[in-house]
């Protein structure tokens, strides 16, 4: 993992979460909040070789404030979830479906 990126990730991860605490977010500081934490999974993920299709993904519109945490079962992975995440991201949400640690690695 290249640790500048993961350094500037956590920083912006931070300031935008002391953004969204003191009440002063916008949908816009939420919507980077989210895909700053999406690139920073995919920062630790590229470092444990994870399948494209078993990494956790974000499917973000500009047009919602609302969201939805997408969690795979026990045995298995994001990919699982896909279909689900594209119907819920249809209805008008951002999804995030995340991989829990240990789960689609070979």
């Amino acid at each position: 993992m290249d640790e500048m990126v993961a350094q500037s990730l956590s920083k912006n991860i931070w300031e935008l979460n002391k953004v969204i605490e003191a009440g002063k977010a916008t949908a816009r500081a939420r919507q980077m909040l989210l895909r700053a934490y999406s690139e920073q999974t995919a920062v630790f993920e590229d470092g444990l070789g994870i399948d494209g299709p078993d990494r956790a993904f974000i499917l973000d519109r500009e047009d919602s404030r609302d969201g939805v945490l997408l969690v795979h079962g026990a045995e298995g992975t994001p990919r699982d979830m896909r279909d689900l995440a594209e119907a819920i991201h249809g209805l008008g949400y951002n999804v995030f479906n995340i991989r829990l640690p240990g789960h689609g690695i070979d």
